[in-house]
This record gives C-alpha cells, sequence and structure tokens, in this order.
C-alpha cells in the first residue's frame, strides 16, 4: 500500500492549528494509483472556525477542483492522536458522522509527498 507524507499545511475548512497537526505525519493512501486523483466528497455539516463564525459547507456531492490523495478517516485519525490529541478529538467533536460513516479525507496534492511501496 502507497502512503504519503504531509509536506506542507494542506488546504480545508478546518481551523489553522488543526490542519498544521497533520504535516510530517505519513498517512496511508486509499488507492495505489501511484499519484493523485480527483475524488467526489460529501461534506457532513459546517465546520467552525476558531472564532466559531460557521463555514458553510454544501450537503451535496461536489467535485474537488484540486487533484489529492484519498486517506481512510480512521487511520488517519489514529495517526493524528500520536501526534496530536488535540487535533484528532476537534475532527471528532466537529465532523462524528464522516467518521461513523468511515469517509476519506483528502489531502491536496501539493501538501503531500507520495511515498510508493513499490
Amino acid at each position: 500500500m502507497d502512503s504519503v507524507t504531509i509536506v506542507q499545511m494542506p488546504t480545508g475548512p478546518a481551523p489553522l492549528w488543526v490542519r498544521e497537526a497533520w504535516i510530517g505525519l505519513t498517512l496511508p493512501t486509499a488507492t495505489t494509483s501511484g499519484g493523485p486523483e480527483g475524488h467526489w466528497m460529501r461534506p457532513d455539516r459546517d465546520i467552525l472556525e476558531p472564532d466559531q463564525s460557521a463555514i458553510t459547507i454544501p450537503y451535496r456531492p461536489v467535485r474537488l477542483t484540486a487533484q489529492g490523495f484519498s486517506v481512510p478517516i480512521v487511520e488517519a485519525l489514529d495517526i493524528l492522536e500520536r501526534a496530536s490529541p488535540e487535533a484528532a478529538a476537534w475532527w471528532r467533536a466537529e465532523v462524528p458522522g464522516l467518521i461513523e460513516a468511515k469517509e476519506m479525507f483528502v489531502f491536496d496534492a501539493p501538501a503531500c509527498r507520495l511515498n510508493s511501496s513499490s
């Protein structure tokens, strides 16, 4: 199985401190394509910024405009938990539906370095 190392802050609606916590972590990818792909993503609900102003995320499938790597959410949060329990707790509190559904995180390609198993 391929993996990616997060080499710069990923994009996304999570607070800055949560996104920074991913940097340096190596995560398993869900595909073995050897490169980034576009993915469909269904956001679960609104996510709050640290100032508590809601970021509106539509409740429908959206096509990511940038390519990225799919990472199983449960495995990613287990790895994040070891590095930053606070950041993992934020995800578990703010998007529990994604975790329960065993969805995927999609990390944008520029934030990742591919570590091929072959």
